[in-house]
């Protein structure tokens, strides 16, 4: 059993949850999702999915749960995690006097406003994830799925999934600069690096959890079973 734990300081944190259910289903791999809201919560927890929001006020609102977080995250170097558009922003740049804890440079806010949020198809080197529709029915949780996806926001029917591509929601979104040594890239939105992977950390400037695509959460989850 996995112990998978969602920093629940903001963002479409059911979401994540439905999404993890999907890809955990497909796989057949068993976890147990945790939200995580208090600094004791975060030990015992075998990997972490770090949402988006507003990344000031997460730092404001979530300090004593984020200290702890990176904390671990410094001395456990190996811990698996998914960072999420401001998730993104919090694992590049802690802030204090800490190091980054994926080695990319990273812009809050780049792509634009909230007005000029979009969704877009984007490469990936991620596989397309396997159907998981056929076993979703057995998993109680994620009955929310299209409730929350339909209320947050689904890409449009034109916006391609398949092999290669895949769909991408993008809400304030940050931009990725320059990539460090131990940094690869692993989406791209024509020629801009949207997703990036540092060893079992993942940092997206978009929205996974917002698409019926699950494969960023389903990589997320091969991660923790190493």
């Amino acid at each position: 059993m996995i112990r998978i734990g969602v920093i629940g300081i903001q963002g479409a944190i059911h979401a994540h949850e439905a999404s993890l259910m999907c890809a955990a289903s497909a796989i057949g791999a068993l976890i147990d999702v945790h939200v995580l809201r208090h600094p004791e919560q975060i030990s015992n927890i075998d990997g972490f999915v770090m949402p988006g929001g507003e990344s000031t006020a997460m730092r404001l609102a979530g300090s004593s749960i984020l200290s702890a977080l990176f904390e671990r995250l410094e001395h456990e170097s190996e811990l698996p995690v998914l960072a999420t558009c401001a998730g993104a922003i919090l694992l590049a740049d802690p802030g204090g006097d800490m190091d980054p804890l994926i080695d990319v440079e990273i812009t809050r806010n780049a792509w634009g406003r909230q007005k000029e949020s979009f969704e877009a198809s984007i490469r990936t080197t991620l596989p397309e994830p396997p159907d998981a529709h056929s076993k979703i029915s057995t998993i109680e949780d994620a009955r929310e799925l299209s409730m929350t996806r339909t209320a947050l926001g689904s890409p449009s029917s034109d916006v391609e999934t398949r092999s290669g591509l895949m769909p991408a929601v993008f809400i304030r979104a940050p931009k990725f600069g320059d990539l460090g040594p131990s940094c690869e890239a692993i989406a791209w939105l024509g020629d801009e690096v949207v997703g990036v992977r540092s060893g079992h950390k993942v940092a997206v400037s978009f929205h996974p959890e917002l698409t019926s695509d699950f494969r960023i959460h389903l990589s997320f989850i091969q991660s923790c079973l190493i």
